[in-house]
């Protein structure tokens, strides 16, 4: 593993990476996967071991940069996951799941499933987003909002409660001032900030940021900051990408995740079978969804 790190990058003499030898498209598309698989063979003893016999669903509750990896994808044996054998939930802290545990949602559970907002880029700009929410739509009806600006969106949530918020939108990181990272809205940009100060209920908050992905930033906080701002906000549970994900592959995940709520499975059941059926189709993506929840 030494050998192809130092193919692929500058390091020092105590193998901190300080430069990119190699192009950025290069390596998320040829060596990507390789990078995630050493990192995870370097942990994965430890996080087996410590796994109690009998158990079905796993809660990870990563610290620093454990946050960019996807203990999911831990092999436990030939071709053989973690993700496999159990239901794997990724909490941002104790002190929020436990509060996230005690929320009591003031609406029924046929009242909710009514209720799903899907909000895309418009058409026009951005097709990709647009034509992901509308294949998810198809599976799971809901109001569509097409490219509405900051204010609009938050008018639109407010006090609202809802089953599913499904946000294809951009995402922008500022690496100096974490917290004025947002997401954009028909050019109008909501920070982090402004995330944790809504008020509202969603039993599963979609993360899907169209071509920036919410991820790709400097340091391991700054990806969950986005997902602790929503839960913080209402938010009771979270799919989201460790890294950049191809567009296709996200509606690909997506549309069998909302096919297996259809079906009425649990959220973590509902991602731990997306995943396999990734799996089996041979593809490597399936790595860098995750699902953080109760």
């Amino acid at each position: 593993s030494k050998k192809v790190l130092e193919t692929l990058f500058e390091l020092d003499k105590n193998l901190k990476i300080l430069n990119l030898k190699i192009d950025l498209d290069e390596l998320i598309n040829n060596h990507r996967y390789k990078i995630l698989n050493f990192a995870l063979d370097y942990v994965s003893e430890t996080i087996v071991k410590a796994i109690p016999k009998g158990k079905r669903k796993i809660y990870f509750s990563p610290f620093g940069d454990l946050n960019i990896l996807p203990l999911h994808a831990i092999e436990i044996s030939n071709d053989n996951y973690l993700i496999d054998n159990y239901e794997i939930v990724y909490i941002p802290s104790l002190a929020i799941w436990a509060d996230l545990s005690k929320r009591v949602p003031n609406f029924t559970e046929s009242e909710a499933s009514a209720k799903n907002l899907y909000v895309s880029q418009d058409k026009g700009n951005q097709t990709i987003c647009y034509d992901e929410v509308i294949a998810c739509q198809e599976i799971l009806q809901g109001e569509h909002q097409e490219s509405p600006d900051t204010l609009k969106f938050k008018k639109a949530i407010d006090k609202q409660s809802f089953n599913i918020l499904h946000l294809s939108v951009h995402g922008v990181a500022d690496l100096k001032n974490p917290l004025n990272s947002g997401l954009i809205f028909n050019q109008t940009q909501l920070s982090i900030l402004e995330i944790q100060a809504l008020k509202f209920q969603a039993n599963l908050v979609v993360l899907s940021a169209c071509e920036s992905n919410l991820a790709r930033t400097e340091g391991a906080d700054e990806m969950l900051a986005f997902e602790r701002a929503f839960m913080i906000a209402g938010a009771e549970n979270i799919i989201s990408t460790f890294d950049s994900v191809d567009a296709k592959q996200i509606t690909l995940f997506i549309k069998s995740f909302y096919r297996e709520i259809q079906n009425g499975v649990t959220l973590s059941k509902a991602f731990q079978k997306s995943a396999i059926d990734t799996i089996d189709n041979d593809s490597n993506e399936w790595m860098l969804f995750r699902f953080m929840g109760v």
